[in-house]
């Protein structure tokens, strides 16, 4: 699955860089592809959604265990949500929030004479500086500042058709503050959709339930110390159709994300910045396969999150295993591992 910004987003799990709290402040709102200016988005008016035929692929054709499990077990849902203009018509159909990413697929329908692929689209034109076709999301209608993926339901990119997976990191309020937005069980989502050409936004509303009662959630108060930074892990949560681990690390008072990769060991640093990445096992050993992982920065305070496919069977416990790569080769840190005890049904 990749990136949904090329700047703001971790592709092939890489634990990112820390960087300078002025350039992740900078980073309001993450976009599908290609980048965009970072800023709060202005108030647009939705188009009223009307409901149309599914999208012929779905969760079902996915790659993603996770969404094909969601599929099988009805925890998926078909929204069927489009929204038309100038002959173009944008569909959103599979559709699950398990507690740790929204999934849904993305259908683009253009009758006004164009052949275009959604990739084709998407990548618009080539020219540096001409503006971009985009992707972004609201919940109640404020624009949230999140990434995510995206994967093709064909290969080669010749379909219609975009899964997207969102709201699967930890999101900040606003530019300025370092408070969590948590999000609720129940809430309203805008797609929101930018064609650069037309100068127009589709926005399609889609109201959202956490699916499923049967998650695991862990937010223990254990903390390690790695080089005088603090490891905490704010959340664990298990779902039948995935895991996500958010971690923070907090440096001292008056701090930046700079002083944060400072004062760790090189050892567990590429060229001065942090290269801290995370596996999960369960109690025999086995290693959940990573989906993608996003790191943030401001102030004093750094957040990674990081999402895997499901567990086939309920564990005994989850260890989180921090580790550094190098030369292809993985160097754990054993003093900072949490291991994590899982209550009986």
């Amino acid at each position: 699955m990749k990136p949904m910004n090329l700047n703001g987003n971790a592709s092939n799990r890489k634990f990112m860089k820390i960087c300078t709290s002025a350039a992740i402040a900078g980073a309001l709102i993450m976009p599908l592809l290609p980048e965009y200016p970072a800023q709060a988005a202005p108030s647009v008016k939705a188009v009223k959604a009307k409901t149309s035929s599914p999208a012929k692929s779905g969760f079902s054709l996915s790659e993603d265990a996770g969404l094909r499990a969601a599929k099988e077990l009805g925890l998926s849902s078909n929204v069927n949500k489009s929204v038309t203009h100038d002959k173009v018509t944008f569909t959103v159909s599979d559709f699950i929030y398990d507690g740790n990413r929204v999934s849904f697929v993305l259908t683009r329908k253009a009758a006004d004479g164009t052949k275009q692929s959604f990739q084709q689209w998407l990548d618009g034109s080539k020219k540096i500086g001409d503006p971009a076709n985009h992707i972004s999301f609201l919940i109640n209608d404020k624009p949230v500042n999140t990434g995510g993926g995206w994967s093709w339901l064909e290969k080669g990119g010749a379909s219609n058709s975009l899964l997207i997976s969102t709201l699967n990191s930890v999101i900040l309020k606003d530019m300025e503050t370092t408070e969590i937005l948590q999000i609720p069980d129940q809430f309203e989502l805008g797609v929101k959709i930018h064609d650069a050409k037309k100068k127009h936004d589709y926005v399609i509303k889609i109201p959202v339930k956490k699916a499923g009662k049967q998650n695991i959630l862990f937010q223990p108060e254990e903390t390690k110390i790695l080089g005088d930074n603090v490891l905490k892990i704010l959340k664990l949560e298990l779902s039948p159709i995935s895991v996500r681990l958010d971690m923070e690390m907090k440096g001292n008072s008056g701090e930046g994300v700079k002083d944060i990769a400072e004062k760790l060991p090189d050892e567990y640093k590429i060229d001065g910045f942090a290269n801290i990445q995370f596996e999960l096992a369960n109690d025999k050993g086995i290693v959940l396969k990573p989906k993608g992982a996003r790191g943030d920065g401001r102030g004093d305070m750094y957040w990674f999150s990081g999402t895997y496919e499901p567990l086939k069977e309920r564990p005994k416990s989850i260890t989180v295993k921090p580790y550094s790569e190098r030369n292809g080769k993985k160097v754990y840190i054993p003093k900072a591992e949490f291991v994590l005890a899982v209550p009986n049904k």
